[in-house]
């Protein structure tokens, strides 16, 4: 289900992509850089402080499942939030199950 889940978002966040390159294409894009850079360098350093926190966690979550982190590391530099959801869609599943039974639980108090 959480596969499913992250699938959706991934869809749902790439056909947005596409809609807004096709729409407004590239250079409404830069339009909008243009008309208020005040406002697209907030938004641009939000988004590197979002993405910065994300990729800090995959790369500590990759190591955990013994897998590399720099495939990950590159599509998400070179797409933005699309690696992270794709990460998080190939990464639910069987492999929570294998991680579940391989690592020890915290006991509750």
């Amino acid at each position: 289900m959480k596969r499913f889940a992250w699938l959706a978002a991934l869809v749902a966040f790439i056909a947005l992509t596409v809609a807004a390159i096709v729409g407004a294409g590239w250079s409404g894009f830069i339009a909008w850089m243009l008309q208020s850079p005040l406002w697209f360098a907030q938004v641009a350093a939000d988004l590197v402080v979002s993405l910065s926190l994300v990729l800090a966690w995959i790369v500590l979550d990759a190591r955990q499942r013994g897998i590399a982190a720099w495939p990950w590391v590159v599509l998400t530099l070179c797409t933005g939030s699309i690696g992270p959801l794709l990460y998080l869609a190939l990464r639910a599943g069987a492999g929570d199950a294998v991680a579940a039974i391989t690592q020890p639980t915290r006991l509750r108090a």
